[in-house]
């Protein structure tokens, strides 16, 4: 399963992703993933939501 942003080759690797790839690679992880959020919450409402969702998904751990 491919983690990562795409560049240069590896778009041409994902265009030919089958279907069930796709879906796999969309699925909820199993356990807790690290995240970083960085952005500028003092600019434009996208961030506000972005951020409380993070924050009431329940899925999220706060060290």
């Amino acid at each position: 399963m491919f983690t990562g942003s795409f560049t240069g080759t590896e778009k041409l690797a994902a265009a030919k992703w089958d279907d069930a790839a796709m879906i796999t690679s969309l699925t909820w992880p199993a356990g807790p993933v690290d995240v970083v959020m960085d952005t500028d919450t003092f600019n434009e409402i996208d961030d506000q939501f972005a951020l409380s969702y993070l924050v009431r998904s329940g899925r999220a751990v706060f060290q």
